[in-house]
């Protein structure tokens, strides 16, 4: 997880990412710009585990607060919560129009 976002820093894909964002990002309000990134680092969290998204977020939001001239802190926090609600989406816990594959809970045909 950390040679993957070292490597971001190297490459400078961090400072890209967070470049793009503020172009968007400055032209909203923080709040709105929190909640774009919350929805990033969920779709991310969804993808890879949860440890490598904060690590890989972490220097990004941390640029982003600075380019905004804002905290850091709410954009940490955004990260450790956003990172962990990845279950949220259906990319993580698939249920389908049948239910829960293993409970069966639609099942109810079958039931007496």
């Amino acid at each position: 997880m950390i040679p993957v976002e070292e490597a971001l820093e190297t490459t400078g894909g961090a400072d890209l990412i967070a470049r793009t964002v503020l172009k968007i990002g400055t032209e909203l309000p923080i709040c709105a710009t929190l909640g774009i990134f919350l929805v990033t680092t969920v779709i991310l969290s969804g993808v890879i585990n949860n440890a490598a998204t904060v690590v890989l977020m972490t220097p990004i939001g941390i640029r982003i607060a600075v380019g905004l001239v804002a905290s850091i802190g709410p954009f940490l926090m955004t990260i450790a919560v956003s990172a962990s609600c990845a279950f949220f989406t259906p990319i993580v816990y698939k249920i389908g129009k049948n239910g829960h594959p293993k409970l069966n809970l639609t099942d109810t045909q079958n039931r007496n």
